[in-house]
């Protein structure tokens, strides 16, 4: 299988990770922005269930502009990974791993490794070297 395609198992169990995981804290609930990020969230979520993922990076990245939280960059890493969207998959992995606490976050951290990993080796390098004359 080339390095390029999503293995259907991998992307399920990632997808079983994104749907148990959301950001939840009482007192931030009658914060503005964390409302109006958690309702970007539920819909990210609930699109990413239809495997409609373009649509639920938008609204995870729209999540993520107003609250930052590991795993909304976990969910949205997700998203782009199952559209080879490798380098945007970096980026937000990156992010994810930065606040991510391994401790708590378990599997989804192994998962995230993974996914970066085989992301990683899915984007091609360009080095252009310029030579004066």
């Amino acid at each position: 299988m080339p390095a390029t395609l999503i293995r259907p198992s991998s992307l399920v169990a990632a997808l079983s990770l994104l749907l148990l995981a959301g950001p939840a804290a009482a007192q931030e609930a009658e914060d503005p922005n964390t409302m109006e990020a958690r309702a970007h969230f539920d819909r990210g979520r609930d699109l990413a269930e239809q495997r409609r993922f373009s649509e639920a990076a938008e609204a995870f990245r729209r999540s993520l502009d107003l609250v930052d939280r590991p795993v909304t960059a976990f969910n949205l890493a997700l998203c782009y990974y199952a559209l080879e969207r490798y380098v945007e998959a970096i980026e937000a992995l990156d992010r994810y791993r930065a606040q991510a606490d391994i401790a708590t976050e378990g599997d989804a951290y192994v998962e995230a490794q993974r996914m970066l990993a085989h992301a990683q080796r899915a984007v091609a390098e360009i080095h252009v070297i310029r030579v004066e004359a």
